[in-house]
């Protein structure tokens, strides 16, 4: 018993978060990196072509992410779905951390109207691409591109069990996804 605790302690201290490094945090918290990919910025975008020190990115954050990256969904779906997401960001819809405050209104700010007004319009094209999705299909869209849900924990909330919920929650992802394909044309 005591053995099977010190391997365990010993496991978490390798996998604990340093913090930031002292270059100015340009790297991945290990932490943070376990099961993703991550992806080193272009040469091109580099101060210094030679340095290996640049800034890197978790590029599987989301769940449609990893659902790309491990081959669950074809390119062109990514494509529409992180159209979706951009359009719900565009909206307002995203999670935020803080709350908002009231606007502060500079001379050179814009015109809060037309911020409102492009609001709406990405609102207006979040419904109606969900409206061109399949009814079947429209809520597991949703949970797993706008709430960052998995497929499997939606087919679950709707009462699938076991491996009926991983195969209903992926198929019903990818023909809402294709109906969407089929109409933005990717």
């Amino acid at each position: 018993m005591a053995r099977r605790y010190r391997n365990r302690r010993s496991k978490h201290g390798r996998i604990r978060d340093p913090g930031p490094d002292a270059s100015g945090n340009y790297d991945v918290s290990p932490y943070a990196a376990r099961g993703h990919l991550i992806e080193v910025a272009p040469k091109e975008l580099r101060s210094n072509p030679n340095s290996q020190a640049f800034p890197k990115r978790i590029t599987t954050q989301r769940v449609i992410d990893r659902y790309r990256a491990q081959g669950h969904i074809t390119p062109a779906e990514w494509n529409v779905a992180h159209f979706l997401w951009s359009a719900w960001v565009r909206a307002g819809g995203e999670a935020r951390l803080t709350a908002g405050y009231d606007p502060v209104v500079v001379s050179s700010s814009p015109n809060p109207g037309a911020l409102l007004a492009r609001k709406m319009d990405a609102a207006a094209l979040v419904e109606s691409m969900l409206r061109d999705i399949p009814y079947r299909s429209r809520g597991c869209v949703r949970a797993v591109v706008l709430e960052d849900m998995t497929a499997t924990a939606w087919a679950r909330s709707r009462s699938y069990k076991g491996h009926d919920s991983e195969h209903h929650g992926l198929t019903r992802l990818r023909a809402g996804l294709q109906a969407l394909v089929a109409i933005f044309a990717y």
